[in-house]
């Protein structure tokens, strides 16, 4: 993979340490113009996730970034998770390797799971001929790991061109193209659902629907302050807890994690790989416990680690949060947005769940692992279910 000028764009950029500075331009800068937008999609999640098969949608998704990350390594690229899919921004150089590990992830996904991951790769010249940017800034979220933003309506566009009946041909991956090559090395799923302790925990979405870019900033702003006075700062309102982090012991994401990494291995060699995966968690769980340090990783620090490199507030041309507290402070903000909603000022999507799931990037146990959290039974997926209902009736 020869590198171009162009390929060490994200790592280049200046990150930011304020959430409330998503709003701030000039934190932004646009893709470059031989880049490319990944997407990636589970085509009949609402049904899966009406089927209680929300883990498996939500391994799939986050799989298929890990593959697409392995693949472009050692680049660092933009992407952004939105539970059921994902978008990942690659320099035209990577593009060969992209795609065989965007056909490994749909070929997996039916294979282990029988679930439809539609996959395309979207050049940002089309994106910019419908007047659509993508801009993207880094958001430092902790020592160790920073998260893409993305504004200028790129991603929704790229996301359309894909799932279009009739354009959408032309940015499919074809499997006679390209072999399936890449590996899922780093994904994870090995923690149990987290409790919320307060109650619930909620995955929010807000689109800004004001006309000018600076009214919509504004509005992202109050609603980033509503959210403040409603339930507390990012350490109240964090949907994962410490205390609350426990190894699922066996079964759940657990089987799942094997499944994605089986490569159609037969049912031996699946059992020595479930049978390594407990081993590791069980030295997991002691030197967490004993609070070991090894390999330059402080075991007794880890779960303090993996709170701090949640990804629970994000922003891809809308505010996405996973946030903890009570059924009534969920109303209240509801009412906020409501009225927002008949100003014509935004829509929003929400949905509840008592508890949180996590998916996990590791690059490294020393600090450089990302960990994507969700509401349990369907989370931003459903959300994005109500929001889209807003957008389609309007103001009410």
């Amino acid at each position: 993979m020869s590198e171009s000028s162009n390929d060490r764009f994200y790592e280049n950029l200046a990150p930011f340490t304020d959430f409330a500075d998503i709003t701030v331009d000039e934190h932004y800068a646009d893709l470059p113009e031989d880049w490319h937008v990944v997407v990636t999609d589970i085509q009949g999640s609402t049904r899966a996730i009406q089927e209680g098969r929300y883990r498996d949608v939500n391994l799939v998704g986050a799989a298929s970034i890990m593959a697409i990350l392995n693949a472009v390594r050692p680049l660092s690229v933009p992407y952004v998770f939105g539970g059921d899919g994902a978008s990942v921004c690659v320099p035209h150089s990577s593009l060969p390797r992209v795609r065989g590990a965007a056909l490994l992830s749909r070929q997996m996904a039916e294979r282990e799971f029988g679930l439809t991951l539609r996959t395309g790769i979207v050049p940002l010249g089309d994106i910019r001929k419908t007047g659509s940017r993508v801009r993207v800034a880094k958001y430092r979220i902790s020592a160790h790991v920073s998260q893409a933003m993305f504004s200028g309506g790129g991603l929704a566009c790229a996301d359309d061109l894909v799932k279009d009946p009739q354009a959408g041909a032309l940015y499919q991956i074809d499997p006679g193209d390209t072999p399936a090559a890449g590996d899922f090395t780093g994904l994870e799923c090995r923690w149990r659902t987290v409790p919320s302790v307060h109650g619930e925990v909620i995955c929010l979405l807000v689109v800004a629907l004001a006309g000018t870019s600076h009214e919509q900033q504004r509005i992202y702003r109050d609603v980033i302050e509503a959210i403040h006075q409603v339930y507390g700062g990012p350490d109240d309102c964090h949907p994962i807890r410490r205390d609350r982090l426990e190894l699922a012991r066996s079964g759940g994401g657990r089987r799942g994690e094997v499944r994605v990494h089986a490569g159609g291995r037969g049912a031996l060699r699946r059992c020595l790989d479930a049978l390594w995966l407990d081993l590791q968690v069980a030295a997991g769980r002691q030197m967490m416990r004993l609070g070991i340090r090894l390999g330059g990783t402080d075991w007794g620090g880890y779960r303090d680690t993996l709170v701090a490199n949640t990804d629970f507030r994000k922003f891809d041309d809308m505010l996405r949060m996973v946030i903890s507290g009570t059924a009534r402070r969920r109303e209240t903000l509801c009412s906020l947005l409501d009225e927002r909603r008949r100003a014509g000022d935004l829509a929003y999507g929400v949905h509840a769940a008592p508890e949180s799931m996590l998916t996990c990037l590791i690059f490294n146990y020393a600090g450089e692992h990302l960990h994507f959290v969700d509401g349990a039974d369907g989370g931003y997926a459903m959300a994005a279910r109500m929001l889209k209902a807003q957008l389609r009736d309007g103001p009410k």
